[in-house]
């Protein structure tokens, strides 16, 4: 018990003096406010909004978002002990020193090498679960099965996906769906040949098994970089003009999707495990459509 209890401590003490310093860092610099990568109101100049035409191929787009993985579990209490700590400094919640220091703690934990191609968490199983149920509630109600799966080499997706679509034989992982290179070990894949071997991940068909995966920490994407990148990817499955396909991947890569080509400015953040529905089309002008179903 004593153990526990010093262990506790000596948590809140480091996390408090990582308030401290990041207060006084955001101090320091409260006059300056960057905004990395596109804001909400931008999107690709290639892309406009256009109604959907009758002649044009229609594909159901199922986006999916991975379960809980363990460093969300971290990253949350990160955030709630540090906000807990800040108000008892007498911060104001929302403020923009306040959000900075909640972030900045947030980020921090997510260092831990600890965390490096982060798993699923036992909630973030029972999340994929509830995910296919709502699959089988959806194509109960007319909607197509996917025809084919994308899904990002990060062991959290692959792991939703194998318990989404089990037994499906068409299940493609994709580096072009993967989260936002970040350089945290969260964010960095483990070796593909590593996760062939595993038997959950069997049957899945990957890009190039020879080739050795790149490391995240030797490069880093911005906001416009990944909704770049969704673009093209989107473009690309989109051209083999199947009827149904979906993609399991990330909070970050799916909000870009979303704001991006999709042109969707309104949405709230994928929850872990939630899943929405598209109706696109690519017109012969290349203007994406896209309307929502779910």
């Amino acid at each position: 018990m004593a153990t526990c209890v010093n262990a506790a401590i000596g948590t809140w003490f480091a996390t408090f003096a990582t308030a401290v310093a990041l207060l006084t860092a955001a101090a320091k610099r409260a006059w300056k406010k960057t905004i990395p990568g596109l804001s909400d109101g931008e999107s690709s100049p290639r892309v406009r909004g256009s109604d959907f035409k009758p002649e044009a191929v229609t594909t159901t787009l199922y986006l999916v978002r991975h379960g809980e993985a363990i460093h969300n579990i971290a990253e949350r209490e990160a955030k709630t002990m540090s906000a807990g700590i800040l108000e008892l400094l007498g911060l104001s919640k929302g403020s923009e020193c306040f959000e900075e220091i909640v972030e900045g703690a947030r980020h921090q934990v997510l260092m831990d090498e600890g965390f490096k191609d982060a798993a699923l968490s036992g909630e973030g199983c029972i999340q994929a679960s509830a995910s296919a149920h709502t699959l089988e509630g959806l194509y109960a109600m007319g909607l197509a099965k996917p025809e084919t799966v994308y899904v990002s080499p990060l062991q959290r997706a692959l792991k939703t996906a194998s318990i989404m679509f089990p037994n499906h034989h068409n299940i493609h992982v994709c580096s072009a769906v993967r989260e936002r290179l970040t350089g945290l070990p969260c964010d960095e894949s483990s070796p593909t040949q590593m996760l062939q071997r595993r038997l959950t991940f069997d049957g899945m068909i990957w890009e190039s098994p020879a080739t050795p995966p790149k490391t995240v920490k030797a490069t880093a994407e911005d906001k416009a970089m990944v909704r770049l990148r969704a673009e093209v990817a989107l473009r690309q499955i989109l051209a083999a003009k199947e009827g149904s396909v979906a993609i399991v991947s990330h909070k970050g890569f799916l909000r870009e999707l979303e704001k991006g080509c999709l042109a969707i400015k309104d949405t709230a953040e994928f929850d872990n495990g939630e899943v929405r529905v598209y109706h696109v089309q690519v017109h012969d002008d290349g203007a994406i459509a896209a309307s929502c179903v779910t």
